[in-house]
């Protein structure tokens, strides 16, 4: 049951698509290329907006069910819910409070970015746009969730010589391909294995022909010697998917180097248990 849930949410999220002007978006990499690049604030509102409207109520009425199941699988395992259960898997003891700490140690700093932020963007788009104080709108800095802020640099550091790491890669003729190769060059250059066989067999790398599907980029670990698969669905050459395929090089690694601990273990019994309902 559980599966079904989530099954059927990441056909949500995948599925999705947003048009306008007889033109139509995927989330990924689609509306992330256009809220990194775009600068027309109306634009970007109806990519945010629309975007949600389409992902947010069909899912709003599976979450819940989804949470449920996921909470009794945990308090099966002795644990008072998921949330217990994911936080034990990071190996911190006092781990809210280390958060804690951390956020009050980088909040000052953050405090002032936020501020020039909001300064370059009312340089840019105006106080009717954005407003001097309070919450900078979310749709104005540069990513489909407002979680990284790289795409404003050109805005915040005016006349920074930087590279344009998309025409370098379209200047190549670079795949997708291409970038998971230079992923592994870089870790290998380190004194780390290559990527094993069954990675290259069994990865999805590349959106398939024909399907329409967009597959957030994982790294996933199969529990078999050797078996370890990156997901993703993307047929691109910008640095938008760049970013997307770098960072589950890492974490490719760690299940090459590391055996299964008692955490991981006990994380599989859980998934276990959960299929079980």
């Amino acid at each position: 049951q559980l599966n079904g849930l989530l099954g059927l949410l990441q056909n949500t999220y995948t599925k999705a698509r947003v048009c306008r002007r007889d033109v139509c978006y995927r989330g990924e990499p689609d509306l992330e290329r256009l809220m990194a690049e775009s600068r027309d604030p109306a634009e970007l509102l109806w990519g945010w907006q629309e975007w949600r409207r389409a992902v947010g109520p069909p899912s709003r009425l599976l979450y819940p069910a989804a949470v449920a199941l996921m909470n009794q699988g945990a308090q099966n395992n002795g644990y008072s819910d998921i949330g217990a259960c994911w936080r034990e898997e990071l190996e911190t003891p006092g781990l809210e409070r280390v958060v804690d700490d951390i956020y009050h140690q980088v909040e000052p700093l953050y405090v002032l970015l936020h501020a020039v932020v909001r300064f370059r963007l009312v340089q840019l788009y105006g106080q009717e746009t954005v407003p001097p104080t309070g919450p900078i709108p979310a749709h104005l800095l540069g990513n489909m969730w407002a979680q990284n802020w790289e795409a404003l640099l050109d805005l915040l550091v005016p006349g920074l010589k930087t590279t344009n790491v998309t025409a370098a890669l379209r200047a190549r003729n670079y795949s997708t391909f291409d970038m998971v190769h230079h992923a592994e060059d870089f870790y290998t250059s380190l004194g780390l294995e290559p990527m094993t066989r069954s990675f290259w067999k069994h990865s999805q790398i590349e959106r398939p022909d024909g399907n329409n599907g967009t597959c957030h980029g994982t790294a996933a670990n199969m529990y078999q010697p050797g078996d370890y698969r990156l997901h993703q669905n993307i047929t691109c050459t910008t640095t938008v998917c760049l970013d997307t395929t770098h960072p589950h090089a890492p974490s490719i690694r760690h299940y090459q180097v590391k055996d299964c601990n008692a955490t991981l273990v006990t994380s599989i019994k859980l998934q276990l248990d959960l299929v079980t309902f």
